[in-house]
């Protein structure tokens, strides 16, 4: 192997390394903000009960549908965290 070659393959190692690398940090950073979002939804579901026991329906119905969102979007990022996961899976990045 000539050296012409020797340095694109070791770049192109470089290079994979660094994609599995930065997939493997977008499936952890996804999969904090699903907990995020579950979080936030558990609070949203809390603050729905009080609004409700203070008599105030509409707030409590609003923020039901907040807690709906945030739970639809924690599914998102969960689903994008596994499809990181399986693109590293799928390219053995």
């Amino acid at each position: 192997m000539d050296q012409h070659a020797a340095q694109c393959a070791a770049t192109a190692t470089r290079l994979q390394t660094e994609a599995h690398r930065h997939a493997q940090e977008l499936s952890a950073i996804f999969k904090r903000t699903a907990a995020a979002l579950e979080s936030s939804a558990v609070l949203a579901e809390e603050h729905a009960r009080r609004q409700e026991r203070n008599g105030r329906g509409d707030a409590a119905a609003e923020e039901r549908q907040a807690a709906n969102r945030a739970r639809q979007g924690a599914e998102r990022a969960r689903s994008r965290a596994e499809e990181w996961l399986e693109l590293l899976k799928e390219r053995e990045i």
